[in-house]
């Protein structure tokens, strides 16, 4: 798939009922996805994402909670990156919530977490 513009179309199936959809558009047209990822930062942060999001296994609340650490990584390897991470969650039969924004979070905490994660450190 090509790279989208920078544009998501979110909500309902029935408009006021029904699943929640998420669409990127992009140069030939839209496509129907289970999250979107937008910003300059986007390209290195889209695997991360896949990597957490693929299997299904987090819930909607722990996913959000784990945009802020991926998105202070990709921060720092994309320097236009920063100033927090906006994050919409769309439900069924409920719709767009509000967006949360969340600050980046600290570098050293992160790191730390990482390496006692690997072993590395205990």
């Amino acid at each position: 798939m090509e790279e989208p513009f920078g544009y998501v179309l979110a909500g309902l199936e029935n408009i006021s009922s029904g699943s929640a959809r998420l669409y990127t558009i992009f140069g030939a047209g839209f496509s129907d996805v289970p999250w979107a990822c937008l910003g300059s930062g986007s390209s290195y942060a889209r695997s991360l994402v896949d990597l957490l999001l693929a299997d299904g296994s987090l819930y909607v609340d722990e996913a959000v909670k784990t945009m802020a650490p991926l998105f202070t990584l990709v921060s720092n390897v994309q320097t236009t990156v920063g100033g927090g991470v906006d994050v919409c969650r769309i439900k069924d039969e409920q719709g767009a919530g509000d967006i949360v924004h969340n600050n980046e979070v600290s570098l050293e905490q992160l790191k730390s977490a990482i390496l006692n994660t690997m072993g590395v450190r205990a």
